[in-house]
């Protein structure tokens, strides 16, 4: 079934003048009608570039369009012309490669809370504002449909240092996918529930809310950096879509492990309790987490992320 593709957002040029006045800290905001995929283009960006004098980061790259979009693991983002906000950043950082496992959550966690904010600020209900929750590890929910996505790369450089010696340099890009209109559509051509800004109550300021977001990720590699995962780990509570669910971590449609979400550790793993008792620590990769949804808890009608 075609989904109509009906623009709501301000044309690219204008979109990325707005933006560039939003994000001053930023070396580059650019917004196009139509690429690839914003997360690849950054990428490319990262491996031309030449991390003892390169291109100067962050960056931002957006786009109304994306042909070739990809969500984690690789699956296909799908998406019509002036519908979904589809954005990256890439940063060039001072994390550790063992401080990676935490990110992808963090990020997450940090992208609920912005646009809880804009939410707030745009005056939606608390209702709505509650509603709005981050699935582990980055998925962004309104009530029990998906809103949102998160897809992070990374890529290490090795800077030239003096008598020859190397240091690694850690370089991220993560995009986001935000469906704006046309969940209706949407939802049939996918076969689940898929939410959109439409449904808030509210007028959002979606210049405000890219801006919001992309500062909040710069902040959020500045705590992973200087303090690790763990003050995410309360951070997470208030906004957690998993916690207290009977959930199947799932490996290519093979159940994993079958347990209760019981938040984050301080790693940033999903904290699953098993029948026996014991805590198993779930790592970000290519998993996926079927939840039994809170509408039929008790006729095996369940989600899948």
């Amino acid at each position: 079934m075609p989904i109509a593709a009906v623009s709501v957002l301000p044309e690219p040029h204008a979109l990325a003048a707005k933006l560039g006045h939003a994000l001053p800290h930023f070396a580059s905001v650019d917004w196009q009608a139509s690429v690839a995929s914003t997360n690849q283009s950054l990428m490319a960006q990262v491996r031309q570039s030449k991390p003892n004098g390169d291109l100067g980061w962050p960056r931002l790259l957006g786009a109304h369009h994306q042909t070739a979009g990809r969500g984690r693991a690789g699956r296909p983002w799908q998406d019509q012309g002036g519908q979904a906000l589809m954005f990256s950043c890439g940063f060039k950082t001072d994390l550790t490669l063992p401080q990676l496992a935490g990110l992808a959550p963090a990020l997450g966690i940090a992208s609920a809370e912005g646009l809880r904010e804009q939410l707030l600020a745009a005056g939606a209900s608390p209702e709505m504002i509650g509603a709005l929750r981050v699935k582990w590890p980055n998925d962004l929910m309104l009530a029990d449909a998906k809103l949102a996505g998160i897809l992070v790369e990374s890529v290490v450089r090795q800077k030239q240092e003096v008598q020859q010696q190397t240091e690694p340099v850690l370089y991220l890009v993560a995009g986001m996918g935000l469906n704006v209109s046309g969940h209706h559509q949407l939802s049939n051509v996918l076969g689940r529930a898929v939410a959109d800004l439409s449904q808030v109550g509210v007028q959002l300021d979606l210049v405000a809310l890219v801006a919001t977001l992309a500062s909040a990720w710069q902040a959020t590699l500045r705590t992973l950096a200087s303090d690790g995962f763990a003050p995410f780990v309360d951070r997470i509570k208030p906004i957690d879509y998993l916690q207290g669910r009977t959930i199947d971590v799932m490996q290519q449609d093979v159940v994993l492990h079958t347990g209760c979400a019981m938040g984050v550790t301080g790693q940033g793993a999903l904290a699953l309790a098993l029948a026996s008792g014991a805590i198993e620590p779930v790592m970000v990769g290519d998993v996926s987490i079927r939840w039994q949804s809170p509408d039929a808890r008790h006729d095996g009608v369940r989600g899948t992320s």
